[in-house]
Order: C-alpha cells, then structure tokens, then sequence
C-alpha cells in the first residue's frame, strides 16, 4: 500500500472534524501554530492616519451619496421608476453597509505592525 492510499484510508475513517486536534495535510495540525489575541503595542500616527483618512472619506461620501439618492426617490414622485427603485433598494444596502462595516473595520485595524 503506498503512503497516499494509505492516507485516503486514514481519512476515510477518520471523522471529518476531530475536537482534540484539528488535521490540515500532511503533519500539519493546529499545535503547530501559535495564535495570540493580545495587542502589543501600538502604531505611530504616521503609519495609521492613511489608513484613518481613508476609512474616514469612505464613511462620509459613502453617508452623503447614498443619503442623497434615497431622499431624491423617496421625495420627487418622478423619479419612482422601476430602476430607480432598485437604485433605491442598492442605497438603502450600501448605507447600511457604510454604517456599520466602516466603523468595525477601523475599530478592528492593529495596534500594533506586523511587518517589523
């Protein structure tokens, strides 16, 4: 029996998800890394604030832009078109989206740079 077959035996016996240890290929297992949820130290405002502006720019033009096409077909009784309800519909999305995505993200950024 060669090695692949007998991993493909293995594997077929095997439950697909092991709670002791996960199994990713060949004699890779979650033991084999180390994760850690701290965050140690911190960036310095030149590193971060692209970033900050950038998120920033995305929040208010994505607030103003999509504010902007609801009031429009929600207030002109005109533009009640069957695209422009689907344009409505996407900014209704795409607000929301805005809303709470842009915030978590930054929110979420590291502390602290990983390529050093």
């Amino acid at each position: 029996m060669t090695t692949q077959e007998a991993m493909m035996t293995t594997a077929a016996t095997q439950p697909l998800w092991n709670t002791t240890k996960a199994t990713y290929g060949i004699g890779n297992t979650t033991e084999d890394y180390e994760y850690s949820d701290e965050m140690g130290g911190s960036i310095s405002l030149e590193d971060g604030l692209p970033t900050l502006l950038t998120f920033s720019l995305t929040l208010v033009v994505g607030l103003i832009g999509n504010s902007l096409v609801i009031f429009s077909i929600a207030y002109y009784r005109r533009m009640r078109t069957t695209t422009n309800v689907f344009l409505f519909s996407l900014a209704t999305a795409d607000l929301l989206l805005v809303m709470v995505c842009v915030p978590i993200k930054v929110r979420r950024q590291p502390q602290s740079s990983h390529l050093s």
